[in-house]
């Protein structure tokens, strides 16, 4: 290990990148003060309880790996590190950061996720060349109002602390691209949001919002935006004007109805309003047309509309957990379907549409009333089936045979009692 370790240090004499991830170390050997040249440093997955004496000679050092360690502090040696450009020090035990972290002017990412920071200094303002800052998981309960001097900021994470309203410091972040305040107790938006007008992506999963304001859809920048496990039980009409949106998540929710305009949303490629209390499919999200991924799972659909099938493009369709008793008679051409999920509905039989389906690899029929399969299923379509889950039905099938969901040629060839192919 030592040896090994010698080795690792000898060669970064010769590089400009030292690797000591994982080593379980408490201390670094005297002979890494020879490497002031250095210019990367990975020491996460380590037991490092302070930053390193020989902090003050890497002044040369762009990027610093620290994560997973044990650092309650982070020492003003860090004030060295003038040329740092990324600083990791995610899951640690930080409780403060020092003023000094100031001094480090062409810093671009600072992870500090997965700590225990309760206020963040003053002092953050003054990194102005800051990018990316991550702080998910600690015990934020507000932001200083100096933040908002991040004007490069480009990705803040914030989720999983213990805001409880928006911070409305952030608000003068323009150049924002990303923004995460999942997983806290966030109950309103506030209409102002719409200052963050570069906004690519919104993530505000897991709080207690119950409604959006109509100023929502005047981030046309949006492409991401997950909503999800929160208490919505509408969405505004102005969401609509998300035109460039393509990925749309509000499942968890609270809602019985979805906006006609999203129809207007044709570059949507992924959709999720599974668990919600929808009672029908709305004819609008059969005109996205380029939608890839949808999930409809655990609502009240009894039927679906004949339109679906026009989802010409469509890989991934989850609609476990309705009540489903047959599926549209032109099913079948929603021949780019790769994975369906019809799970936990009513379906008595097999749909004979799904056996037309030549790319489907996955297809769980779990928790039916199904009692037969068809003959057609032997001999005929799903080529490239790899898993087929027909557990909870009514087959006479043996159970060791059923589970074999990884296995669906040894299913159906148990079935019929003869030695077929799906590939």
């Amino acid at each position: 290990m030592n040896e090994n370790l010698n080795q690792h240090i000898e060669d970064a004499t010769k590089t400009a990148s030292l690797n000591l991830y994982g080593r379980w170390l408490t201390t670094l050997p005297a002979s890494i003060s020879q490497l002031a040249h250095l210019e990367q440093i990975d020491l996460s997955f380590n037991r490092l309880v302070t930053l390193p004496p020989e902090t003050s000679q890497w002044t040369n050092l762009k990027r610093l790996c620290l994560s997973s360690n044990r650092l309650t502090i982070l020492s003003s040696e860090i004030s060295y590190l003038t040329n740092l450009q990324q600083l990791d020090l995610s899951h640690n035990r930080l409780t403060a950061l020092p003023a000094e972290i100031s001094q480090l002017l062409h810093l671009k990412q600072l992870d500090l996720s997965f700590n225990y920071l309760a206020v963040l200094p003053k002092e953050i303002s003054q990194l102005s060349s800051l990018e990316q800052l991550y702080l998910s998981s600690n015990r934020l309960a507000q932001l200083p109002p100096q933040i908002a001097k991040l004007t490069n900021l480009e990705r803040l994470n914030l989720s999983g602390n213990h805001l409880t309203t928006f911070p409305l410091e952030i608000l003068q972040l323009a150049g924002l691209r990303q923004l995460n305040l999942s997983g806290m107790q966030l109950r309103k938006l506030p209409g102002k949001i719409r200052q963050l007008a570069q906004l690519k992506r919104l993530e505000l999963r897991d709080n207690q919002l119950t409604g959006l304001p109509t100023e929502i859809g005047q981030l046309s920048c949006l492409e991401w935006l997950k909503l999800r496990e929160n208490r919505l039980t509408q969405l505004p009409q102005e969401i609509g004007q998300l035109t460039i949106l393509k990925r749309l998540e509000v499942s968890n929710n609270r809602l019985k109805a979805l906006p006609q305009e999203l129809s207007q949303l044709t570059e949507l490629k992924w959709l999720d309003v599974g668990d919600n209390q929808l009672a029908t499919v709305p004819q609008e999200i059969c005109q996205l047309r380029n939608l890839e991924q949808l999930y409809f799972n655990c609502n009240r659909l009894t039927t679906l509309p004949e339109e679906i099938c026009q989802l010409k493009g469509l890989k991934e369709l989850n609609l476990s957990g309705n009540q489903l008793e047959t599926l549209p008679t032109h099913f079948s051409q929603l021949t780019s379907l790769q994975e369906l999920d019809l799970s936990y509905n009513q379906l008595t039989e097999i749909p004979p549409e799904i056996l037309q389906l030549p790319h489907l690899t996955r297809l769980n029929l779990a928790g039916n009333q199904i009692t037969t399969l068809p003959a057609g299923i032997a001999v005929v379509g799903l080529t490239q089936l790899e898993q087929l889950d027909l557990n909870d039905n009514l087959l006479p099938i043996p159970l060791d045979i059923v589970e074999l969901i990884d296995e669906p040629k040894r299913i159906i060839n148990h079935y019929f009692g003869a030695t077929v192919s799906l590939n």
